[in-house]
């Protein structure tokens, strides 16, 4: 039967219909109709993804869990070495030594093996913070210094120039003789404004071992220090695959080649209105507004028409209620600038820029962003400035090799041809992509009697494949919104059933948005409250910076907590 297959797809039900069609495929009958309902794969209060929840409860979990390992391991490790003994009712009377007198004894005498012991267990008991330097809270920021809320940065620089100025050695010495005045020798939220890291605990253990181990020489303290403070590395996030390279991760947004790709395209998108006519730019105009957008983070439409002599009546096509300006090249700006690499950043190539900014992004530690830096003539003020920049991670759809490729491509199409509509042609994305030999990932698809699984065709979108897959869900990854990945499987099983009934469809309809059938009016209406949004989420977010100075990139959540908050009326 020749059929046409109508489908309403939504983000918790698909609606079907099923017409026969006669000989000139025009609908003849409604053979049959229904619905499937299903869930969204997200908690009808917050709306939060159900994997957000389990994947928070599965983290807390094992932190929990190693937190206790590790501990257990470094008793028995302290029972092998002598350093605690192996009865519990004699190691559980250990507890009544006060473990701060002993850990300033240590500094001047010989302990006793079990009194060394309980000094080692309760630095690893009590070890310190240790700080992920992509977590934004030691960069130093307009916000930090305006805000009158301390940071955890803040509080952790406070103890490190307490101990220092009290000439104190250690920290546990300055937390026992200090014990009044500071309330006490535990870090409770809102007792003291300090908060220890762990190099604190470090510096003591090491001085501990300096005076204790000419008296146990026959102590593994490598073993011991290995033990107490090793931290597992963070896992490395998977980025998802590049759309014209499969094989290849896609890059981060805040990558040179990322911002000029960008830059680059919306240059040579952008015509101008004028006299009700569109124009394109001249050559010169393009070269002008790129050196704009890389010399600012942000470069709104007047200033180009400032820029260009432009009259103000004169629009742009890229110009609208919701968009005033251009996005420009962020990351050369702040790396630019003199307190990081000043001049030096535009004497380097695209692709050493890139490796700085990806060493930036990825280095968990400090010393690897210094490392890196030290082929560079900065001075150490520079550096640091360099290190305690933190740039945001999220991806573009392309991989960092493709992306250069275009840029070079890009600029040295826009040297070789000066004609002004040629030029903007040949520098066209799709026309530079198709000019290097890119083929988009989902191109090359298999003709099948009944739906594949959809990460087979949207090889450039999904996430998540796995080496010894057991289904084709492992094999090929899946998107990561949870709405769209299940609303697809959805899809899948409701047009297979359909298949297997009535046999592959002659025509397939399926719903469009509603909102293309809005009037003009109507369309203009939606513009400008979308505009109105944008603003006041700008505005939003200045307010969490001002109250959080940690909260570098305040999200949706962080908005709609800080209106509530609002609403509660703190006043």
């Amino acid at each position: 039967m020749k059929y046409r297959l109508g489908l309403d797809l939504g983000t918790n039900s698909i609606g079907w219909a099923v017409y026969s069609l006669d000989e000139d495929n025009e609908p003849e009958k409604l053979e049959d109709l229904g619905a499937r309902i299903f869930s969204d794969g997200r908690n009808p209060k917050s709306k939060e993804p159900l994997a957000v929840e389990r994947r928070t409860a599965r983290g807390q979990r094992r932190i929990i869990y190693r937190r206790k390992l590790r501990r257990r391991e470094t008793f028995r490790l302290l029972q092998k070495q002598g350093l605690l003994p192996l009865e519990k009712d004699e190691a559980q009377s250990l507890k009544l030594m006060n473990p701060y007198e002993l850990r300033i004894k240590a500094l001047d005498e010989k302990l006793e093996p079990f009194e060394l012991g309980r000094v080692l267990f309760n630095l690893s008991v009590r070890r310190g913070f240790k700080s992920n330097r992509k977590d934004g809270s030691q960069e130093e920021t307009k916000e930090n210094s305006k805000s009158e809320k301390l940071t955890q940065a803040d509080k952790c620089s406070n103890l490190s120039n307490a101990i220092k100025k009290s000439g104190y050695r250690t920290l546990g010495e300055f937390l026992w003789k200090n014990k009044e005045s500071n309330g006490g020798t535990r870090f409770a939220p809102n007792r003291m404004d300090y908060y220890p890291v762990r190099q604190l605990y470090i510096e003591e253990f090491n001085l501990i071992r300096q005076k204790q181990e000419p008296f146990y020489p026959d102590v593994d303290w490598n073993s011991i220090c290995n033990k107490i403070f090793f931290q597992r590395p963070l896992k490395v996030q998977e980025h998802g695959k590049c759309q014209y390279m499969p094989e290849k991760e896609r890059t981060f947004k805040a990558m040179p080649c990322a911002q000029k790709i960008r830059i680059l395209q919306d240059v040579f998108n952008l015509t101008f209105i004028a006299e009700g006519k569109s124009k394109k730019l001249l050559p010169e105009w393009q070269d002008e507004i790129i050196k704009l957008l890389d010399s600012k983070e942000k470069v709104t439409f007047k200033d180009i028409r400032k820029k260009l002599d432009f009259d103000e009546n004169i629009t742009f096509n890229l110009e609208s209620e919701t968009r005033d300006f251009l996005q420009g090249n962020s990351t050369a700006v702040k790396l630019r600038s003199k307190n990081r690499f000043g001049e030096i950043w535009n004497s380097l190539s695209l692709e050493e820029q890139d490796d700085i900014v990806e060493c930036l992004i990825t280095a968990q530690e400090d010393s690897d962003v210094q490392k890196m830096l030290e082929k560079y003539d900065l001075t150490s003020e520079q550096k640091n400035f360099i290190t305690k920049l933190v740039l945001p991670s999220g991806t573009t759809s392309f991989c960092r090799e493709f992306s250069e490729n275009v840029v070079n491509k890009i600029e040295e199409n826009s040297k070789i041809f000066a004609d002004s509509a040629e030029r903007t042609e040949r520098c066209q994305i799709h026309n530079v992509i198709k000019e290097l030999g890119y083929n988009y990932a989902s191109q090359t698809v298999e003709k099948c009697d009944v739906l594949p699984y959809y990460g087979k065709i949207l090889a450039g979108s999904t996430m998540g494949a796995k080496s010894n897959p057991k289904n084709d869900e492992e094999r090929f990854g899946k998107i990561s919104n949870p709405t769209v990945h299940i609303a697809l499987n959805q899809t899948r099983v409701v047009v297979n059933a359909l298949i297997k009934e009535y046999g592959k469809p002659t025509q397939v309809v399926i719903e469009v948005s509603r909102d293309l059938k809005a009037s003009r009016e109507a369309k203009n209406k939606m513009q400008q409250k979308i505009a109105a949004n944008q603003r006041q989420n700008e505005i939003l977010n200045k307010k969490i910076k001002d109250a959080n100075s940690s909260i570098l990139f305040p999200n949706r959540t962080d908005r709609l907590k800080y209106k509530l908050w609002e609403e509660l009326d703190p006043e």
